[in-house]
């Protein structure tokens, strides 16, 4: 592992996959993202362990995910983000390498700025493509929150590998996700992999104000605006309007204006499930 190793995990107990679900679900939640240096994030760990457990599958702390981001060709959900709209969405199909299991899966914003995230069961084959099952998914998920017609046609817009760690709340339905080793891809170009000392740290609870945001903040480390999604097609695309995200593309993701040169691209490995 490039930015968290499993020795830096070592001194926190296990939960499963099974307690996790039981303990802090949060399919409705309030979220926060914090951009961390990986070596202010383990100096954290020592705190974070008195209050928060680590996932563990079969031994393994850490994750590969695979996930393809959908939008209407006019990028309908990206500008919704960059604006700031109250209302807005995503939609994606995962898959956790690891053990092959598949969602699809939407996030709507609802009232006081909570996430609500919906998901159907995904075929492996399934990944990467709207069947009309997902696309009919979309749009009840849509009418059920906002009670309206969804009536943009997807396509997979942005693909992406990365590894998560993650931490589950001791006495409160509090998660922590810790991405990193991110590398984003369109279509059939070469994938752009983000700097490897960065983590997206997002710290998920009921009310947003976690116990995990308590311990970054008294670090002085502050919430970001950091959306995978937007953040990554700026990575991969130069025609887009980026004023919403310039700050954080270009102090942590090394990233300069669509007149520079294009960003060193790397090859993508072909998710395979374990």
């Amino acid at each position: 592992m490039t930015a968290l190793g499993t020795d830096q995990l070592a001194g926190l107990d296990r939960v499963s996959l099974e307690q996790l679900n039981d303990r802090a679900a949060l399919m409705h939640r309030q979220e926060n993202k914090y951009l961390v240096d990986a070596a202010d994030f383990s100096a954290a760990l020592g705190e974070l362990g008195e209050h928060f457990d680590v996932l563990d599958i079969e031994g393994r702390t850490a994750f590969s995910y695979s996930t393809v981001y959908f939008d209407s060709e006019a990028l309908a959900a990206y500008h919704q983000h960059a604006q700031g709209k109250r209302r807005r969405f995503k939609v994606r199909s995962r898959q956790y390498l690891d053990t092959g299991l598949c969602y699809f899966e939407v996030k709507l914003k609802g009232t006081r700025d909570r996430t609500i995230k919906q998901r159907m069961v995904y075929r492996p084959d399934e990944h990467g493509g709207v069947t009309a099952a997902a696309q009919a998914f979309v749009q009840r998920c849509f009418q059920d929150v906002y009670d309206q017609v969804f009536d943009h046609e997807l396509s997979a817009q942005l693909a992406m590998r990365y590894r998560r760690v993650t931490l589950v709340g001791k006495h409160s339905p509090e998660r922590v996700t810790i991405d990193y080793d991110l590398e984003f891809q369109r279509g059939d170009d070469a994938a752009v992999a983000t700097p490897g000392q960065w983590l997206i740290v997002e710290v998920k609870s009921e009310r947003g104000r976690g116990t995990a945001d308590r311990v970054l903040q008294r670090r002085g480390i502050r919430s970001s605006r950091c959306s995978k999604y937007c953040i990554g097609l700026n990575l991969v695309r130069r025609d887009l309007r980026y004023n919403a995200f310039k700050p954080t593309l270009q102090s942590y993701f090394g990233w300069s204006s669509p007149a520079a040169p294009e960003p060193q691209a790397v090859p993508l490995p072909v998710p395979v499930a374990a």
